[in-house]
């Protein structure tokens, strides 16, 4: 077995020391901060966990909101029977999925590099703070998480120099056509990585004259791509309470907010300044990765797979902040698109190694390096002020619950603070984890027993033996 060279063993040291302690803080603050009742969305995984609403294609499919949740209502579903209804399970696995990319991003850049730079930190640094809180205390952003993990660990395929491989692309094709599977953040980046699926096929056909019909294969997957965006909106209903956005100002707006998060909500403080510098590090990169195309014939794939991926990016951009800008202007700041911007800063990091001078590259990556770890500070104290919010309000509900109050009142005085459909669906949802025997409403059983039975000309309630 060779020995690494001292040279790269102290930054390769380094960054996985950094990944080790941010995946052990992003654990220790889930944990300390995700309480097992639910959350918001939550309670719509209840009718199903309860079994009144079976598993059907057709429930899989539906729509919530502008989503079709395909796979993450499998693994939802599959990881909460799996804990005994522990709506903690949900905030475990987007930990661990996050976790796992950070690393596979520092895999993939010492692979397409050939070495581990200390710049490589940065990926940790960007997928692993506390600036995504929400997506840290809720299970149920589990599609925002996979849609973003899914698109950044195809970065690792698309950065690659050169042709791909059957193995690259068929691994590029299958994450295509998941992505409309996991939300309608997925299904913005489909656009855009079914064209490089397209062309990985045929650069198959024309580098490997001898792969057979393998190229029409991942052609075909390239192509389904586009047919599943298309089969998206079959049915589709726009939800009546998310009005457009006004106008093309506030779109631009909007999508400005977005793509200034991928450093995390730390960046919400002083929005223009970070705003005017991810459109800056945008722009440069556009510019270096056309100079790439026209006068770097080797890098011409690598540029043209990034220019799509940042188009992909521009899109998803564009989508939250068409539906979201007139809902809750302030809204596109929430911590859970911290995760979906993410991946375009990861885009920019890879795409500087196809400028052709590696000291470029350096000086940028240990730029984003640079500002990630600014943020992280910033991030740290945003994300516990609203774990710690959310923690509080769903004790105060584990505490009445615990003290006896009938669920009509728990539903009533809660309402609005854990779930905003709706006292009399609260209560239903509440009713039914109830009869279930799930979580901390269990309880219930105890605290909130049936009304005594009295029978003509006795004073004294009849007993359950009695009554039978």
């Amino acid at each position: 077995m060779t020995r690494e060279p001292a040279a790269d063993a102290e930054p390769t040291l380094f960054v996985w020391a950094v990944w080790l302690g941010l995946s052990f803080l992003l654990w220790r603050f889930a944990l300390d901060y995700s309480v097992n009742i639910p959350f918001l969305d939550d309670w719509e995984m209840v009718p199903v966990l309860a079994g009144e609403q079976p598993v059907t294609l057709k429930w899989l499919w539906s729509q919530h909101n502008e989503h079709r949740i395909f796979i993450p209502r499998l693994i939802y579903i599959a990881i909460l029977k799996l804990s005994g209804g522990d709506f903690r399970a949900g905030v475990v696995f987007n930990v661990l999925t996050l976790s796992a990319t950070a690393a596979a991003l520092v895999l993939a850049a010492r692979a397409i590099r050939g070495r581990t730079s200390y710049a490589d930190a940065f990926f940790p640094l960007v997928l692993l703070h506390w600036g995504q809180a929400e997506n840290l205390v809720s299970g149920f952003t589990m599609p925002l998480v996979l849609s973003s993990v899914v698109a950044a660990c195809l970065l690792c395929v698309l950065m690659r120099p050169g042709p791909l491989g059957f193995r690259p692309a068929l691994i590029l094709a299958l994450g295509t056509l998941a992505l409309p599977l996991t939300s309608g953040s997925g299904l913005a980046f489909v656009p855009a990585l079914a064209a490089c699926t397209v062309l990985a096929g045929w650069d198959l056909h024309t580098s490997q004259p001898g792969s057979g019909r393998a190229w029409i294969a991942i052609v075909t997957a390239g192509v389904l791509g586009f047919v599943l965006c298309a089969l998206y909106f079959v049915g589709y209903q726009r939800p009546p309470a998310h009005p457009p956005s006004p106008g093309l100002g506030a779109t631009l707006q909007g999508t400005l907010q977005f793509l200034s998060l991928g450093f995390g909500t730390g960046t919400t403080r002083s929005w223009y300044a970070s705003a005017y510098l991810t459109a800056l590090l945008i722009l440069a990169t556009m510019l270096v990765l056309l100079w790439s195309l026209l006068y770097l014939p080797e890098e011409r794939r690598r540029a043209v797979r990034a220019l799509l991926f940042l188009g992909g990016m521009g899109c998803l951009a564009g989508g939250v902040a068409w539906s979201r800008i007139a809902l809750s202007p302030g809204g596109i700041f929430s911590s859970r698109y911290a995760t979906l911007a993410a991946p375009l800063l990861c885009c920019i990091y890879f795409a500087w190694e196809a400028v052709g001078s590696p000291r470029i590259a350096r000086l940028v990556q240990m730029a984003l390096f640079f500002f990630a770890a600014v943020f992280l500070l910033r991030n740290h104290d945003d994300g516990l002020l609203l774990a710690n919010t959310v923690r509080e309000s769903r004790r105060a509900v584990i505490a009445d619950v615990e003290s006896g109050m009938p669920l009509p009142e728990v539903a009533s005085r809660h309402c609005g603070a854990i779930y905003i459909c709706g006292t009399d669906v609260l209560l239903q949802r509440m009713q039914m984890l109830r009869d279930k025997g799930v979580g901390r409403f269990a309880r219930l059983r105890l605290s909130n027993p049936p009304p005594p039975v009295r029978r003509e000309g006795r004073d004294k309630p009849i007993n359950q033996e009695e009554r039978r």
